[in-house]
């Protein structure tokens, strides 16, 4: 009887690969007529379930799996599949942590890692910053089991999910924002030093911080490592508030000295002006309908006066705080 079982659990799998899901409901209530124990059964019969859409009788299943044995991976995983289709974000939480409880124990870091993942998205997808954060900072700090490019994407994940938390405000007993924005700086330094579709928006966050520790502080380190910072997102992405920054800084009265610092002796050695002639049209075209620059245009101009009176006249109608204009 065991041997026919286990041909049937076999023949049960066959078919689930080739997405045969009545005959895997067919073998699985064979066994279990014969084996009300079978925990393979209730597993394969619970993917069949759920593969015809029948949600309810294939928790049914899994929970019957889980009556037998609750610390194997299969019907928990099973579980956690069910319950991330039917998108229950609660249940996903609550299946994941039994997934990272036994794959932890059994040092099984396959699963480990991608119930952890799991995890960290689920609660970026649940509005729960603070606790994907935790989750993708256990995956970055995990000793020896992971590769170098899961240990970057957990980087990444914990960038988001710091930005999260600055964009929606904090509690103050849980983090620091001062510590905060010092930690993503920190992490946003090596992320945007690895090539890949997240450097533009990463380039962005890093000018947002430094935009707004320029804003407290007056102090020159901070206004040139905001500049430096808005050049290298100018280089990398088309994002207006690089160039806003950079060109605000142009107007500066030590701007000269500041943009030759900026790009070295064989950069912008001509300082501010040199700025605005390699990037202020640029950004022009970029940003047609933006208030500075239009002013830009006017101040790169070399036509009549009225022409460019006019020009700085529809940049204030658009921004009447364009310095520029």
């Amino acid at each position: 009887m065991a041997d026919a079982n286990s041909a049937l659990l076999r023949a049960a799998e066959r078919a689930l690969q080739q997405q045969n899901y009545p005959e895997v409901v067919k073998c699985c209530k064979q066994v279990l007529k014969q084996d009300r124990r079978s925990y393979g059964a209730y597993v394969l019969l619970a993917k069949a379930l759920q593969g015809t859409h029948h949600f309810p009788q294939a928790l049914v299943a899994l929970r019957k799996a889980l009556e037998l044995d609750d610390s194997a991976l299969p019907a928990w995983l099973g579980l956690l599949d069910l319950h991330e289709e039917a998108g229950d974000l609660e249940k996903v939480v609550e299946a994941c942590s039994a997934v990272k409880r036994i794959s932890q124990g059994s040092g099984d870091t396959e699963h480990y890692l991608s119930c952890m993942k799991k995890l960290a998205s689920t609660y970026t997808k649940m509005g729960r910053p603070e606790q994907a954060l935790e989750a993708w900072q256990e995956i970055v700090h995990a000793p020896d089991i992971q590769t170098p490019e899961t240990k970057f994407e957990a980087l990444c994940g914990v960038v988001d999910a710091q930005a999260m938390l600055l964009e929606g405000g904090t509690d103050a007993k849980l983090f620091k924002v001062k510590d905060l924005r010092k930690g993503m700086e920190e992490n946003l330094q090596l992320t945007v030093k690895q090539p890949g579709v997240h450097v533009e928006r990463h380039n962005e966050l890093l000018l947002d911080l430094y935009l707004q520790a320029a804003r407290e502080s007056k102090e020159k380190a901070s206004h040139l490592r905001l500049l430096q910072q808005a050049y290298a997102t100018i280089l990398s992405t088309r994002e207006s508030s690089a160039f806003e920054v950079a060109l605000i800084f142009c107007e500066e009265d030590d701007a000269d000295s500041l943009f030759r610092t900026l790009d070295g002796p064989n950069g912008l050695e001509r300082g501010a002006s040199c700025f605005k002639l390699r990037h202020g049209r640029s950004f022009a075209h970029l940003f047609p309908s933006n208030g500075l620059a239009i002013a830009t245009i006017a101040s790169l101009s070399h036509g009549r006066a009225d022409r460019k009176k006019m020009w700085c006249e529809k940049a204030l109608h658009l921004d009447d705080t364009c310095v520029i204009g």
